[in-house]
């Protein structure tokens, strides 16, 4: 088991070296074909993630493996948030964008309120729609996807100052997830939503390049140059015999921010790749999952010991017309040992009564540092966790003393290796 701990410091594996660039990636209908990733050198033997495989069971409580603070954000009658927040963290600065609202608000580490700015509006310069927000923290400048309504990326300073708009016409893409993240210093990354029953006016089933890069300051648009020839979604639909259909989002993402780059857990896809900047390196290989699309796994959190993997088994009941869909397995990878265990409990000591508090999932949909878990806990969530005795010590307090309306509690979690 050493061999694979020396080998695979997260599944490491040698880098691998991608034969195209940023340059000539485009993935445009109607253009010729680019091969497929083409990689250097030899590949040493992969870990292999079976997703099948009964693993060896572990606790994990989060107090003993990061330190955890919460942090009350600072509640005036000049910032009041409300509930569908996207969250971005540096570490020093909280940026909360209001997806409903528009609102773009600022807390410094300590909880308290810096500036808001809101630019919803119809005018050349505002938001119809604040559809996903992305924060370059190092330049200061905010980035909110403006749809459906129209189809650009409006950027603004710190202090709410318009900067430039980026027009995304061509090619098409449609940004998944509502997840939007800064990938270097001139970039954007996201990926393009697949939709099982959409075709597009070239007859184009699907982008068969579907993670793409954004230009921070000219918006011109170009594919990651990973090539996925038949794309699964976690977007189910269905129709039957008596005419019921229907569809939903499965709550499982295929891709993750994390090591200056992005994790790829591409539902097609049998390997798991890292990409940062004209890289695409192997990390992982998943096996024993003849259908995938019933088997849904991601790469879900990574740090410096551990990497967090999540199953997602999908069930369709023909008789009651519904999909039934549940994490079956949530495996880690202990990178100090060298051997993966499926969690079957992780807690907080704080929430001692309420056991499936820890939704290690949600970290990977977030813009927060490497090694960080960052969670908005509610008024409402603590004061119905309170009544019920499931908390103590410091969120005890905080919940004990807070209003009714009061601004969200920070849970900020470092892992300590």
């Amino acid at each position: 088991m050493k061999f694979l701990y020396y080998l695979l410091p997260l599944f490491a594996i040698a880098a691998a070296s991608c034969a195209n660039n940023r340059d000539n990636s485009h993935a445009v209908a109607g253009e010729e074909e680019k091969p497929p990733v083409a990689v250097s050198g030899t590949i040493p033997k992969m870990a292999e993630i079976d997703i099948q495989k009964d693993y060896p069971k572990k606790k994990l409580i989060l107090d003993e493996i990061a330190d955890v603070e919460y942090i009350p954000l600072e509640t005036t009658d000049s910032v009041l948030l409300g509930g569908s927040l996207e969250e971005s963290f540096s570490g020093d600065m909280v940026v909360l964008a209001d997806r409903k609202d528009g609102t773009v608000s600022f807390f410094n580490r300590q909880g308290k309120f810096l500036r808001s700015f809101n630019h919803k509006g119809q005018g050349d310069k505002e938001y119809t729609a604040a559809r996903a927000t992305c924060v370059d923290f190092e330049r200061e400048e905010v980035f909110i996807y403006d749809y459906p309504l129209r189809y650009r990326i409006m950027v603004y300073s710190f202090d709410g100052e318009f900067k430039r708009e980026l027009k995304l016409e061509s090619p098409r893409r449609w940004v998944s997830d509502m997840r939007l993240y800064s990938y270097d210093e001139t970039h954007l990354v996201s990926y393009d939503r697949y939709y099982v029953n959409y075709k597009d006016p070239s007859d184009e089933k699907f982008n068969k390049y579907p993670y793409f890069l954004i230009d921070k300051q000219s918006g011109e648009i170009s594919s990651l140059p990973l090539k996925i020839d038949k794309r699964i979604t976690n977007e189910i639909s269905w129709s039957d015999k008596d005419g019921f259909s229907g569809s939903f989002a499965v709550g499982i993402g295929n891709w993750m921010k994390a090591d200056k780059g992005v994790y790829i857990s591409d539902f097609a896809l049998d390997t798991i790749y890292h990409c940062m900047g004209d890289k695409i390196t192997p990390k992982a290989a998943r096996k024993n999952n003849p259908d995938k699309s019933n088997n849904l796994s991601s790469l879900v959190f990574e740090s410096n010991r551990y990497s967090f993997f999540d199953v997602m088994k999908i069930r369709k009941d023909e008789v009651k017309h519904v999909i039934h869909t549940d994490v079956s397995k949530r495996l880690l990878f202990d990178k100090r040992d060298g051997n993966m265990y499926e969690v079957d409990d992780f807690v907080i000591k704080d929430f001692a009564k309420d056991k499936f508090f820890w939704n290690i999932s949600s970290i990977g949909s977030s813009n927060i540092p490497e090694g960080y878990y960052f969670l908005l806990l509610t008024s409402e969530r603590l004061h119905s966790l309170l009544e019920k005795g499931a908390l103590k010590g410091k969120i005890k307090e905080i919940a004990e003393n807070m209003e009714e309306d009061a601004n969200p509690v920070m849970l900020i979690a470092k892992f300590k290796e």
